[in-house]
C-alpha cells in the first residue's frame, strides 16, 4: 500500500502555489478558447495542415513543457531543502 503524497510538506511548502497554478492553466485556457479565434472558423491551413490541428498540437506540446517545467522547478526545490529526519 502506498501512502498518499502530502499537499504540503516543511522541505518544499505548499506544492500548489498560485505561480504553478498559473502557469499549468496558461495553455489550458487558450485550448478552451480556441473555438472562438478566427482561424478556428475559417478554412484557413498553417504546413498544409488545418489551422486548429495546428493550433491544438503547438498546445499540447505547450502543456506538457509547462508540466515539465513546474515538476522540475519543485524537485530542484525538494533537492536542495535539508532532509527532515537531519533537521530533527
Amino acid at each position: 500500500m502506498t501512502t498518499p503524497i502530502p499537499q504540503e510538506t516543511h522541505a518544499v511548502g505548499r506544492v500548489a502555489t498560485p505561480g504553478r497554478v498559473t502557469a499549468a492553466c496558461v495553455p489550458i485556457v487558450l485550448m478552451t478558447i480556441t473555438p472562438l479565434l478566427p482561424f478556428a472558423t475559417t478554412p484557413t491551413t498553417w504546413f498544409g495542415v488545418p489551422a486548429v490541428l495546428v493550433w491544438v498540437a503547438a498546445l499540447v506540446v505547450l502543456t506538457v513543457s509547462t508540466l515539465q517545467v513546474v515538476d522540475r522547478r519543485i524537485n530542484r526545490r525538494t533537492a536542495a531543502a535539508p532532509e527532515e529526519d537531519e533537521v530533527r
